[in-house]
């Protein structure tokens, strides 16, 4: 059978199906847990078979320092402003899984497992 997926997102053929269309729902501020996190958010994401997960966005206290004289790389000053919801928008947007931690710095924004 073609076209059938399982709930976990999967094609039954195996690999991800990219039809599965993750979009963020809420951004709420996270207990940073590290001395080396100045902000942190948790991103809640809903898929469209009605899957949800929750991402974390940490800026690191270095970018947040530095923010002022504009040495920041903009994927990450754009994390800032939007409460870290276009850094999890712009790994979804790609057709990737929802990561568990996305870690911005003065050079941008990575995906963590």
């Amino acid at each position: 059978m073609t076209n059938v997926r399982r709930l976990d997102g999967r094609a039954a053929a195996g690999g991800y199906d990219a039809a599965v269309a993750w979009s963020v729902r809420e951004s709420v501020r996270a207990d940073p847990g590290s001395k080396d996190v100045a902000a942190s958010w948790a991103v809640r994401l809903e898929a469209g078979d009605g899957r949800q997960a929750w991402t974390i966005v940490d800026v690191s206290r270095t970018a947040m320092d530095t923010l002022e004289f504009g040495s920041v790389a903009d994927d990450t000053r754009m994390a800032l402003r939007t409460q870290g919801r276009t850094a999890v928008e712009n790994v979804v947007r790609r057709g990737d899984e929802p990561p568990a931690r996305i870690i911005c710095s003065t050079e941008g924004c990575r995906t963590e497992s």
